[in-house]
Order: structure tokens, then sequence, then C-alpha cells
């Protein structure tokens, strides 16, 4: 049975008030199943789904969806029920979740916890959200050098159902963390043989306070599965598990492909009064764009004279234009993408020599198929040459501005996600009008009158 054929048969039992009867019609589903499920009903019906699911079902279906979704859902589950659900979720989704309530709730919600949970949530509610510390765990196992590999193994048996990763086992020495090992350093190694012997010393580790990229960075680089947390005399506060951090990457490229178009992840679709925020968004980054284009009403007035003496000019402006904008988006997308995969960084020429010698290859081509194309159409030998050079110089220069805006926001201080765009596209547009009104003002007198 599919997710839309399952939500029908569960609002027939809701309507019928047959709850054993949606009991059972669940039973059979798997929790990936039920998160589908979720989606395809109103968050008063995904409530009762959850009311009627055992409490770990229950809980991993409530994690399973977005931090936007938990929050519609919350709402409409009472405070016993919510709190059941928080108690059996790892400590940072139970934060996560938290966070999207109000703070009044939230603190109701944290009373009717245990006392070793509520404190965990708490003290990783402490954290900025977009932190390490705001996203990290409070489940791991730690145990000392000297334990052994068989009673790491043992510790691994007794606790494994608790803890949020079992592959990794830190070494905690006076507190502070000294040493990782695997679970296939624990299982290839002599039962005997104590954790000092072969634990791994050479750690990455992150501050409580780094940004959630920076960890997502870390893990990709050094093909982590969680990375710890440490405070800044060593103290192992909690670690980071992939599972977050693929999180993390989904919704930062969500969030800076929205801030393309002045959106912010999260607040388009939620419904309000009025769009006020989106609005003020959206104006700001048009004002900017209608600014810019009027120094590109400014140019062509310029060369009013030009443009007169040889009308056929007009006619390749969009195309030149266009042209030049998307090899510009081209650059401005390589760019943010490899800002944000930190790929590179504004302190290397490379990338941007790269594009510029991109941009003249690609230049050469356009160029040479739209100057044919001019001068075949128009009869005209001198306004095919002045439009295909055009085009050639064009997207030379368009090809590293789309590089050197978002790096030169970034050196700023802002971030090259949310302005890039309209402005690059707006530089790239004056930039070619410039040179094809420079070019045909130089040869004028070459083209047909």
């Amino acid at each position: 049975m599919d997710a839309e054929a399952l939500a029908r048969a569960v609002r027939d039992r809701l309507d019928g008030r047959d709850l054993p009867g949606m009991a059972q019609l669940l039973r059979p589903q798997r929790p990936a199943e039920l998160v589908d499920l979720i989606r395809h009903l109103d968050p008063p019906d995904a409530a009762a789904v959850l009311v009627v699911l055992p409490d770990a079902d229950a809980a991993e279906v409530l994690a399973g969806l977005s931090a936007e979704e938990q929050g519609l859902i919350a709402a409409s589950l009472a405070d016993e029920r919510l709190a059941a659900l928080l108690g059996e979720m790892a400590s940072d989704e139970a934060t996560d979740l938290l966070g999207e309530l109000p703070e009044e709730r939230a603190r109701r919600l944290l009373a009717l916890l245990p006392p070793p949970e509520a404190t965990a949530v708490s003290r990783l509610l402490a954290y900025p959200e977009r932190s390490a510390g705001g996203l990290m765990s409070a489940e791991w196992l730690a145990v000392s050098p000297e334990a052994t590999a068989a009673e790491t193994i043992d510790a691994l048996r007794q606790r494994g159902r608790e803890i949020d990763l079992v592959y990794y086992v830190y070494v905690v020495e006076a507190d502070r963390l000294v040493g990782v090992v695997t679970l296939r350093d624990l299982i290839v190694s002599p039962p005997t043989r104590r954790i000092r012997e072969f634990m791994r010393t050479r750690l990455v580790t992150a501050g409580p306070l780094d940004d959630q990229e920076t960890v997502a960075a870390l893990a990709r680089k050094y093909a982590l599965l969680a990375v710890p947390v440490v405070d800044g005399s060593g103290r192992l506060l909690g670690i980071v598990t992939a599972d977050d951090l693929v999180k993390v990457v989904k919704s930062e490229a969500t969030e800076d492909v929205l801030r393309f178009s002045g959106a912010v992840a999260g607040t388009e679709t939620r419904a309000r009064p009025f769009p006020w925020g989106v609005v003020g968004r959206r104006v700001a980054f048009l004002v900017l764009n209608l600014h810019l284009n009027i120094v590109a009403a400014l140019l062509i007035s310029r060369f009013e004279a030009t443009l007169r003496a040889a009308v056929a000019l007009a006619f390749f402006v969009p195309a030149l234009v266009a042209t030049a904008g998307n090899v510009g988006t081209q650059s401005l997308a390589l760019t943010v993408r490899g800002l944000a995969t930190r790929r590179f960084d504004g302190g290397s020429w490379g990338p941007a020599l790269r594009e510029t010698y991109t941009g003249a290859l690609v230049g050469a081509v356009c160029g040479l198929a739209v100057g044919a194309f001019a001068a075949v159409w128009q009869r005209d030998l001198g306004l095919g040459f002045v439009v295909g050079a055009a085009m050639w110089i064009a997207l030379i220069v368009a090809a590293p501005i789309g590089m050197l805006i978002p790096i030169g926001m970034e050196r700023l201080g802002v971030d090259p996600a949310i302005a890039s765009g309209p402005l690059t596209t707006t530089v790239t547009d004056n930039t070619t009008l410039l040179v094809y009104l420079l070019m045909a003002s130089a040869f004028i007198h070459t083209l047909a009158r």
C-alpha cells in the first residue's frame, strides 16, 4: 500500500474513531514508510498516528521529519505524550525538536523528562542552533586508557542500545579526550591488550561554537563517521554524527539555493497573515538590481549617436548580455559551491585564472558563431567583427567576475549566497554593454550605415 492509500485508510479509521483498527493497520509499516505517511496527513491526524504507535517507533518517526514538520505536529500532541517521545530520542534530536517549540512549552516538557535526559538536553540547548554544540549528541561511550579490549567490548555490549554511534569508543583520562579506538581495532586486538597500546592519538576535533558547516567539512575531509566536540581544556562534550552532518549539508544546500532568489529556507511556505519578511527580502534584491540596471540605461544613452548610426547593433544586445550573464552565473555557482565545501578559498588566484581561460575558450567559440551570423544576416563584415569580438571579450571578463564577486563578499564577511546572484548578473550585463558599445564606437566607420 502506497503512502496516499495508507493515508486514506488512516483517515477512514479516524473518522470512525477506530483507533485499535488504525494501530493494527500501522503495525506492519516500517518507520521510513510511516514518515511518508505522516507527510500525507494534516498535523492533527499525524499526531493521532503518533499516539497509537509504540513509544520507540513514534519517536523514530518524529525524528525522521523536518524541524518545521515536527513543530506543526508537536502543537497537536499533549505534553505528556510528547515528553514520552522526547525521552526515547537521542539528546541531539530532542534538542532540535524543543528548539522548534515556544519557550514556555519547552520548559514544561523539560520538567517532564527524567533528570539525566533533562540535564543533557538543557546543556545542548545552551549552544547556538547552528553550532557544533547545538548539533552534538550526549550519548557516547568513553573508557579509560587502562581498560582492555575485552572490557571495552563488554561495555559496548551493555550500553550499545543507549549510545548514538557504536563504531567509535573515546578514550578519556582526567576528563580529557586523549584517544579514540574503532570497533575494528577492538575486534582484531587481543582481549587482554590495553586501550593505551593501540588507541589513535592524532585526533580531529571541533569546538562547541564551531559552525556546523565547519564540522561537516572536517568529517568529509577525514572520512569520519563522527566528530568529537571538546572544550578549550580538551574535555569531551559530545559527538556530531554522520547522520546529523548529512542533514546539515542538505539544509545548507537548500538554504543557499533559496537565498539566490531572496528566500530563506523554511519561511517561504509557512502560513502567516502576511509575508512581510519575505516581501522585504525580495524587494531589497529587486531594488538593488533596479538601481544597477539604471546604470545600463545611462550607458546606452551615452552611446546614442553610435546606435543611431548603425541600428543593427541593437539587434545583438540581448544575445551578448544573456550569454555573458549565463557564463558569469555558471562561474558563480561553481565558486559558491567551492567556498561552501572548502575546496578552495579566497586567497588563491588559481581558480580565477582557470575561469578566465575557460571564458576565453568559450568566448572564442561563441564569438565566431555570433559574428559569422551577424555578418551573413546583415551583409556587413564590420558588424560581424564588432559583435564577435565583443562577445569574446565579454565572456573573458564575465567568467572571473562570477568568481571574484562571491570571494569578495566572503572576504567582507557577507554570505556569498545572499546577493551574489543578482550582483553578478547585473555587473556582467553592464560590463558586456560597455565593451560592446566601446567596440562599436571604435569601429563605427567600418559599419554599414
